[in-house]
């Protein structure tokens, strides 16, 4: 599936799309992905920005002022690690990880830009090999998790008491992961799903129904897509976490 959800959601809703902040591990990550998104939605590129340490201090201001803004028509801004602490996006419920940062403090950092209103928010991880190859085991373990993706990313920072009091207290609002809600472990009842989840997997959804159809169908009546250009942004994984901040 890689991007190609983003950019058909970007194209079909426009200043509808959910604000989001898409995290980059890198600039270069930054600057490809920003450039793929626009080219193929130039018209959409009044939406889009880019933000990273190398970013002229003039545009930095302009971005900042404009998440500060909820009639902004900013909707989506792709970014490294500079877009940091301290800024309070207005509006803004979901977070894109594209390759999550190496180590836990950071992912925490980067998740914890959405749902500061107490809103619940959404953060999705994706990721292919290049990005696991970087990252240190207690990071790649919230990847691979099996049971609970927050669980195991807050038994890293809290006493194993102090956990079970969290997970006792979450388990009475909607706070399930990609794993509790397709492992039926979800104890909150009212897992609904917000506009970045819906845009998500309404498209993975129907990417598994074209792949049902495809397969009824000869080689020959297919049509072959070139995609090599953008494969760096095709064939990732995800990880999905809700968020719920007090």
């Amino acid at each position: 599936m890689g991007m190609t959800w983003l950019v058909d959601a970007l194209e079909e809703k426009s200043q509808d799309f959910p604000r989001t902040l898409l995290y980059c591990s890198s600039i270069n990550d930054t600057s490809k992905l920003y450039k793929y998104i626009v080219t193929e939605l130039p018209h959409c590129a009044k939406y889009i920005e880019m933000f990273h340490s190398e970013t002229p201090d003039v545009n930095k201001n302009i971005i900042i002022n404009a998440l500060k803004e909820e009639s902004s028509v900013l909707r989506l801004i792709l970014s490294t690690s500079a877009l940091g602490m301290g800024l309070d996006v207005k509006k803004c419920s979901g977070v894109v990880l594209f390759g999550p940062p190496n180590n836990l403090v950071d992912l925490l950092q980067e998740i914890g830009r959405v749902g500061r209103d107490g809103n619940p928010s959404v953060a999705i991880i994706l990721y292919n090999g290049y990005h696991l190859q970087k990252l240190k085991p207690e990071a790649k373990a919230i990847l691979k998790a099996k049971d609970c993706r927050r669980k195991d990313l807050m038994r890293n920072f809290l006493r194993n008491s102090d956990l079970d009091d969290l997970m006792k207290k979450e388990s009475r609002k909607h706070s399930c992961c990609d794993l509790c809600t397709t492992g039926k472990s979800c104890n909150c009842e009212s897992c609904d799903m917000l506009p970045l989840e819906k845009l998500f997997l309404s498209e993975q959804v129907g990417e598994e129904l074209e792949e049902q159809e495809d397969s009824a169908v000869s080689d020959s009546d297919t049509e072959d897509y070139n995609l090599s250009a953008y494969e760096y942004f095709e064939d990732l994984d995800m990880a999905l976490l809700e968020i719920q901040d007090d």
